[in-house]
C-alpha cells in the first residue's frame, strides 16, 4: 500500500468512546488524514470492532478496536501499551471523547 498522507500521517491516535457517534466519526476522519487509530470502547465491543473494520477496509491496517474504561487508569495504561506494540510507534494524539456513566434519557 502507499504511504499515508494527510495532516496526521504516521501519528498514532487513541480516541476514547469511538464505537459510535462523534467518536466513531473522529476515528474515520483521523484515519482518512493518515493516522493510525485506536477505536476505544467500554462495553460496545461489536460496534467498536465494526468501526475498526470499516476503517481498515478503506485504509488497511490503520485501526485497532480496544476495550477500556476511561475511569480506570490501569485500563488506559494497558490500552496505550497494547496500541504502541501493535502499531510499532508511540501514541502522539489522545482524543478524550468518552462520557463515563452517561445515560441518554431525554
Amino acid at each position: 500500500s502507499s504511504p499515508a498522507v494527510g495532516q496526521l500521517a504516521g501519528k498514532l491516535a487513541v480516541i476514547t468512546g469511538a464505537s459510535r457517534g462523534v467518536g466513531a466519526e473522529l476515528a474515520r476522519v483521523y484515519a482518512r488524514e493518515g493516522a493510525f487509530v485506536v477505536v476505544n470502547y467500554f462495553s460496545s465491543k461489536e460496534k467498536g470492532e465494526a468501526v475498526a473494520a470499516e476503517i481498515n477496509a478503506a485504509w488497511p491496517s490503520r485501526a485497532l478496536a480496544a476495550q477500556g474504561d476511561v475511569t480506570v487508569k490501569e485500563d488506559m495504561v494497558k490500552l496505550v501499551a497494547d496500541a504502541e506494540t501493535h502499531f510499532g510507534r508511540k501514541v502522539s494524539v489522545v482524543v478524550n471523547n468518552a462520557l463515563p456513566r452517561y445515560k441518554f434519557d431525554p
